[in-house]
């Protein structure tokens, strides 16, 4: 099993040099994609899609759309979701170095077998903050982030559980995450017609506890 790798970006002049870098960061990982799909926002006063060449030549698909005032970023994370082709995706922004990915062997348990709580695994968020000491958190955070019994280890990869004790409306978050193209979509759905006035993060967190998801 392979995932699918989800990337979204714009043609701004300021974004080349940092989606460049997220794509190269990418590169040593090539072993965990099947399709690798990149979505670029075109903004009228950006690059022209040209410049984008050079990901097709290492094997990007390169998609393109319109930027929306209102709304483009939803658009631009469901022009790329929809364009993949494995069940289980890593969705990625333009602005982040990935270092490293749970092995497949591990993607693999977490999204098919009932590991956790008699529960498959639905969204996993690297959300970086858990291993920095912020004093600034609550200290129910602060608790919950250094005990031990907040983790699994699969295979050598570690994750922390998140539950009601750190639950808020950013419970599931982004620049990065692993989920699958279904529920990504699904859970989209569910805020666009729902969580209209709340931010991309927000509105799916929502849909996940609206539709009894955690």
């Amino acid at each position: 099993m392979k995932i699918g790798c989800c990337l979204i970006t714009t043609n701004l002049q300021n974004r080349l040099s940092l989606v460049e870098n997220t794509v190269n960061s990418l590169t040593k990982l090539e072993d965990r994609f099947g399709r690798k799909v990149m979505s670029v926002d075109v903004f009228p006063d950006g690059v022209s899609m040209n410049w984008f060449g050079r990901f097709q030549e290492s094997g990007w698909t390169v998609l393109s759309k319109k930027v929306d005032p209102k709304k483009s970023m939803i658009l631009n994370q469901r022009n790329v979701i929809t364009n993949a082709t494995s069940d289980v995706i890593l969705y990625t922004e333009d602005d982040i170095l990935i270092n490293n990915l749970p092995k497949l062997t591990t993607i693999q348990k977490l999204f098919n077998e009932k590991i956790i709580d008699e529960k498959r695994v639905g969204f996993i968020c690297f959300n970086n903050h858990v291993w920095f000491n912020f004093n600034e958190n609550p200290k129910h955070i602060i608790d919950f982030i250094n005990d031990l019994g907040s983790y699994i280890t699969i295979d050598g990869d570690v994750f922390l559980v998140k539950n009601e004790i750190i639950k808020d409306k950013y419970y599931l978050n982004f620049p990065v995450a692993l989920t699958t193209k279904k529920l990504f979509l699904e859970l989209q759905d569910y805020a666009l017609e729902n969580k209209a006035n709340h931010g991309v993060e927000a509105g799916m967190t929502g849909a996940w506890f609206d539709t009894g998801k955690d």
